[in-house]
């Protein structure tokens, strides 16, 4: 009786070897997909790590349909078998190692920094606020809906109408110079308008006075108006 007990611990025992559940594998090409013609899978190829043996094209889990993060080469994966059968392998997730490190984060934050080791790093803090970095260029998205976006550049640019509408005040601070170029009419209504200038305010090109003292004179008195020498408008 004991033999067979034995026997049937055997028969177990190898089929269970030949069952793979779940193996670690290094990434070692991958396959990106450079148009929509084509029929290949989202997949890449990979070395199991105990095993020694290298599995290609194998298809990678997403954790939404239409996202894609292709692997780089050397990444740590984590390799299932669907129903155990080694001829049925998934890549459902990927792990930071000694080489790849995972990014530098704080409780209960969310970063995505990709590519690997580059400089764009999308955070989402716990406060709420959003954090974008890429470079020199940063754009924050505060809890209080307070959108900060620095620089060394900024352009926009919009085949269609541009508007720009708030509730409070508006500032524009400029170090250098400042040009506005409008090729259809220009309408500025306002209560009050103050223009002020340390040199000279011209309007239009190459103008005079806006008061000379040729062609305007006091009503009552007859006398030359003195103009201003700094205000200048095109005749």
């Amino acid at each position: 009786m004991d033999s067979i007990i034995q026997v049937i611990r055997e028969i177990v025992r190898d089929e269970l070897r030949s069952v793979r559940i779940g193996e670690l594998g290094t990434v070692t090409s991958v396959f990106p997909i450079a148009d929509t013609s084509g029929t290949d899978n989202f997949a890449c190829s990979v070395m199991l790590r105990e095993r020694g043996v290298e599995l290609r094209s194998v298809p990678m889990a997403t954790p939404h349909v239409g996202m894609v993060s292709c692997p780089q080469v050397g990444d740590l994966v984590l390799v299932t078998f669907v129903g155990g059968d080694a001829n049925s392998p998934i890549i459902v997730g990927r792990l930071h190692s000694e080489q790849h490190r995972p990014p530098v984060h704080e409780d209960a934050e969310l970063v995505i920094e990709a590519p690997y080791g580059g400089e764009t790093r999308l955070s989402f803090k716990p406060d709420g606020s959003v954090l974008v970095v890429s470079s020199d260029a940063e754009c924050q998205i505060g809890p209080d809906n307070h959108i900060a976006i620095t620089g060394q550049d900024l352009s926009i640019t919009a085949d269609g109408d541009v508007t720009l509408t708030g509730a409070g005040a508006l500032s524009i601070s400029i170090d250098g110079d400042a040009e506005i170029a409008v090729q259809g009419n220009c309408s500025l209504e306002t209560t009050d308008c103050a223009i002020k200038a340390s040199g000279n305010i011209d309007l239009g090109e190459g103008g005079s006075g806006v008061i000379t003292e040729t062609s305007h004179k006091c009503y009552f008195t007859g006398a030359p108006l003195v103009g201003s020498q700094s205000v200048k408008a095109k005749d």
